[in-house]
C-alpha cells in the first residue's frame, strides 16, 4: 500500500513502476445511499480505480466488477458495484437488482455487479458496501479533484509481479517518485513513496492495533502457562498416589512401556477435552465481545468467528501442550513402576519432589497474581474514565456529523444552510445551546492541525497544534470553561479581524508567564488576535495531559465538513430524531451521520480499556479458578502424604486446631510466596501498560492490595477442606498406614 498520492501522481506512478503487476488508488469515505422512497442510509463507500478488483483478485458474485473502462474519463458512465449484504439488506437480494438505479449522495448510478459475499473491501472491522469508479469523483466525493497534483486524497494498492520483493518495489517506485518530483518542480515535493504489506490495517494504526492485541495475546499466554503449571502440578500429584499401582502392575508383567503409554494416553484425553471445551467458550466470548463496540457510524464488523485458522492455531497449541505433558506422564509412570510395592511410600517424597510441587504452586498464585492485577487495573480505569475530567461536559448533549460536500453545493449555499440550521435548533423550546465544530475532542480521528507561532516568534519557531473551526455557541453548548477574555461572537465574520480563542495550555507555551489576551499569533499565513483564553479539554486520549489547542471561527475559517452539538434537555433519542428532521428540512438530501450522544461520541477514547478490560477480567477469572484448584490439589496430597506424621502429632496431644493450623499454614505460605512475587511482575506488567489505564496509576494500591486480599483468601478457602479432612485423623488408623 502506498498513502497520500494524486489522481495525476497514481497514473505517472502506475506507468512507470516495472516491478508491479497493478497498481490500484482508492478512497473510502461514507456516502448516503438511497433506494426507493425511504430515507438515506448512510454506507461505506469507495472511489476506486477500474483495475482495483482485478489488483485485489476478486471476482464477481453477481453481474461483473468494475473495469477499466468505467474509469476512463471524468463523466462516464455513473454505474455501482454493492456488497452482498446490502444487495440483501436494500434490494432484496433480487437478480433483477443488477440493471437497476440507485441514489448515492442524492445522484443516480446503475448497479452493474455484487460484490461476493464476505467481500467489504480488504480492511479488517471497517466495512465498504459500494464502489464507484474514481471517474464518478464529482457526484460521489465532490471537492476532490482528478487533475490537481496537489489534492492528495487517494492511497494505493499494487500487486508485486512474480519474483520481486518488498524492497524492489520500494526502490523502484521511489526512484519513480524521486523523478516525479524534480520533473513537477515545488508541487511535487511532497509526492513519495513507502510500500508495506497490505494487513488489513491502516498504516496510521497499525501500531497502536499491533501492541494492543500483542498485549492481550500475552494475557492469554500467561491463562495458557497457568494452566500448564497447574496440570503439571496435577500430573506429578496423580503419578506419586498411584505408585503403589503401578509396581504391584510391573510385578505382576506389565512392561514399563505399556504403562507409559497409559498414563501418556489419558493426559492426551484430558487435553483433547480441555482443548474442546476451550473452543466452545471461545465461541461464546466472541459474541459476548461485540457487544463492547463503540457506537459508529457504519458499524465495525469485527469478524470474532472461531474460524479455521483460530482452529488450527488453538488446535497446534493444544497438541504441543499435550504432547509435552504426556511424555512427562509417562516418563513419571514409567519411572514409578520401576520401584518395587514396599518402596512406594517413599515415592515422590523426598525434598526435590516437595520443593517442585512447591515450586509449581507458587508460579500459578505469581501467574495469577499479575493477570488478576492488570484485570483490576483496567476496570478501575474504565470506572474512573467515566468521571474523568475531559474538561467539557458531555452529559445532555447529542452531536451529528453533517458533509455538505456530498451534495456539491457552493460555499455561500453551505454557510446559510450552517446558520440557518443552528439557529432553527437554538430555537427548540428545550434547547440550552446550539453549535457547529470542525472536529470533535475524544473522536478516533485526528484533529486537524497547523504550525502556529507567537507574533514575536521567529519564522523557523512554531508549536503544531490541533485547530478547531467553531461555531460562536461552542464553548457553552460543551461547557467549556472560560478563563479571560471573552468567547467567540457573531460579529467576528469573514471581512473583519481574524481572532482566536487558545487553550490554557497553548497559552503558557507561547507566551509563558504572560497573559495572552490580546497578542497575536500566526498559522497558515494568517495573522490572528487572541481574544479569550479557555480551559484545556481532552483532545486525543483520556490519559494525556493538557494538550494545546487553538479554536477559530467557523465563518472565518469556512469547512463544509462540521459536526453538530446540541445540549437540550429532551431526551436524547427524541433530540437526535429533532435534529434530522431539521436538517431534512433545509436540505432533504443531505444524510445526518453519527447521530448519538455526546457519551457515545466519546466511547472511541474508552474503547481499548473496555474490551481490555472485559478480556482481562476472564482471563484473571479463568486463572484464579486454575490456580485455586491446584492449590487445593497440593496442599490435599501433601496433607495426605503427611498422615502418618499428623497421626504421631495427634498420639502426642496436638489438637484439631493445630492440625488445621499446620495444614493451613503450609498452602498459606505457598499463596503468600506466590503473591510476593506476583505484585513485582505485575508492576512491571502495568508499567508497560500505563498508556491504556488514563486515571489509575501502574502501582495503584488499591487494585494491588484487593487483589492480594482475594489470592490470600482463594488460598485459605482452598486449603480449609484439606485441613478440615486432616484434623479429622484417627491416630490408630493413621499408625497402621504403612
Amino acid at each position: 500500500t502506498v498513502l497520500g498520492v494524486s489522481h495525476p501522481d497514481y497514473r505517472d506512478l502506475g506507468a512507470r513502476a516495472r516491478t508491479l503487476a497493478g497498481l490500484a488508488a482508492f478512497n473510502g469515505r461514507g456516502a448516503g445511499f438511497g433506494h426507493g422512497d425511504g430515507p438515506p442510509e448512510l454506507v461505506g463507500l469507495q472511489l476506486v480505480s477500474g483495475n482495483y478488483f482485478d489488483v485485489l483478485g476478486v471476482r464477481p458474485g453477481r453481474g461483473r466488477m468494475l473495469s477499466v473502462q468505467d474509469d476512463l474519463a471524468p463523466g462516464a458512465a455513473p454505474v455501482a458495484v454493492v456488497s452482498h449484504a446490502l444487495w440483501q439488506r436494500r434490494l432484496g437480494g433480487d437478480e433483477a437488482a443488477l440493471g437497476r438505479t440507485v441514489r448515492l449522495n442524492g445522484f443516480p448510478f446503475t448497479v452493474v455487479g455484487v460484490a461476493p459475499e464476505g467481500f467489504q473491501g480488504h480492511f479488517v472491522a471497517f466495512p465498504f458496501e459500494v464502489w464507484v469508479p474514481l471517474a464518478m469523483a464529482a457526484q460521489a466525493a465532490p471537492g476532490q479533484s482528478l487533475t490537481d497534483r496537489n489534492d492528495h486524497w487517494l492511497e494505493l494498492v499494487a500487486r508485486l509481479a512474480p519474483g520481486v520483493s518488498l524492497a524492489q518495489a520500494q526502490a523502484d517506485l521511489g526512484a519513480a517518485a524521486a523523478a516525479l518530483a524534480r520533473e513537477q518542480g515545488v508541487s511535487g515535493r511532497r509526492l513519495g513513496a513507502a510500500v508495506t504489506p497490505m494487513t488489513g490495517i491502516d498504516d496510521e494504526l497499525r501500531g497502536p492495533v499491533v501492541s494492543f492485541l500483542a498485549g492481550l495475546q500475552a494475557l492469554g499466554l500467561l491463562v495458557l502457562l497457568v494452566a500448564c503449571v497447574n496440570v503439571a502440578g496435577l500430573l506429578l500429584a496423580r503419578a506419586v498416589t498411584r505408585a503403589r499401582e503401578y509396581a504391584v502392575r510391573t510385578a505382576l508383567g506389565a512392561s514399563r512401556a505399556a504403562i507409559a503409554r497409559e498414563a501418556a494416553a489419558g493426559t492426551l484425553l484430558l487435553f483433547a477435552v480441555g482443548g474442546a471445551a476451550g473452543l466452545g467458550l471461545a465461541h461464546w466470548g466472541g459474541d459476548l465481545l461485540h457487544a463492547l463496540q463503540p457506537a459508529f457510524p457504519i458499524p465495525l464488523r469485527l469478524d470474532l468467528r472461531v474460524g479455521g485458522r483460530v482452529l488450527g492455531f488453538a488446535a497446534a497449541m493444544t497438541a504441543v501442550a499435550a504432547g509435552v505433558f504426556a511424555g512427562f506422564a509417562a516418563a513419571q509412570a514409567g519411572r514409578l513402576s520401576s520401584l518395587s510395592p514396599l518402596a512406594e511410600s517413599r515415592a515422590g517424597a523426598g525434598p526435590s519432589r516437595a520443593r517442585l510441587r512447591a515450586g509449581l504452586v507458587v508460579a500459578q498464585v505469581a501467574l495469577s497474581m499479575v493477570l488478576l492485577v492488570v484485570a483490576g487495573l483496567f476496570v478501575r480505569s474504565v470506572q474512573k474514565a467515566r468521571n474523568l475530567d475531559t474538561g467539557f461536559e458531555p452529559a445532555g448533549v447529542v452531536t451529528a456529523r453533517l458533509d455538505l460536500t456530498l451534495l456539491a453545493r457552493d460555499e455561500a449555499h453551505t454557510r446559510a444552510f450552517q446558520e440557518a440550521l443552528v439557529e432553527r435548533l437554538s430555537a427548540r423550546p428545550r434547547a440550552r445551546a446550539a453549535a457547529l465544530a470542525s472536529w470533535l475532542p475524544l473522536r478516533s480521528l485526528a484533529p486537524p492541525t497547523a504550525v502556529v507561532q507567537a507574533d514575536a516568534a521567529p519564522a523557523d519557531e512554531g508549536l503544531t497544534t490541533p485547530v478547531i473551526a467553531v461555531s460562536p455557541d461552542y464553548l457553552e453548548a460543551m461547557r467549556i470553561p472560560l478563563r479571560a477574555g471573552r468567547g467567540l461572537e457573531r460579529g467576528d465574520r469573514p471581512a473583519s479581524r481574524r481572532v482566536a480563542l487558545v487553550s490554557e495550555a497553548l497559552a503558557r507555551r507561547l507566551w509563558p508567564g504572560e497573559g495572552a489576551v490580546g497578542r497575536s499569533l500566526r498559522h497558515d499565513g494568517v495573522t490572528r488576535e487572541v481574544v479569550g483564553v479557555v480551559a484545556d479539554v481532552k483532545t486525543r486520549r483520556l490519559g494525556e495531559g493538557a494538550a494545546p489547542l487553538l479554536y477559530v471561527p467557523l465563518a472565518q475559517d469556512f469547512t463544509p465538513r462540521v459536526r453538530v452539538v446540541l445540549r437540550t434537555d429532551e431526551a436524547a433519542a427524541a433530540a437526535s430524531a429533532a435534529l434530522a428532521r431539521e436538517v431534512a428540512a433545509l436540505e432533504p438530501d443531505l444524510p445526518v451521520m453519527e447521530a448519538m450522544t455526546l457519551r457515545d461520541a466519546i466511547a472511541f477514547a474508552r474503547f481499548p480499556q473496555r474490551m481490555a478490560a472485559a478480556i482481562a477480567s476472564a482471563l484473571g477469572a479463568l486463572a484464579l479458578v486454575l490456580s485455586a484448584t491446584g492449590l487445593f490439589g497440593l496442599v490435599a496430597w501433601s496433607a495426605r502424604r503427611r498422615t502418618r506424621e499428623i497421626g504421631v502429632r495427634v498420639a502426642l496431644g496436638a489438637t484439631r486446631r493445630q492440625v488445621m493450623e499446620l495444614v493451613l499454614r503450609h498452602g498459606l505460605g505457598l499463596a503468600l510466596a506466590g503473591v510476593a512475587l506476583g505484585a513485582l511482575a505485575a508492576a512491571g506488567a502495568a508499567r508497560a501498560l500505563a498508556s491504556l489505564l488514563p486515571g489509575v496509576g501502574a502501582t495503584d494500591p488499591l487494585t494491588f492490595a484487593a487483589v492480594a486480599a482475594l489470592m490470600t483468601a482463594t488460598a485459605a478457602a482452598a486449603s480449609l477442606g484439606p485441613a478440615r479432612r486432616a484434623a479429622r485423623v484417627d491416630p490408630a488408623v493413621a499408625l497402621r498406614d504403612e
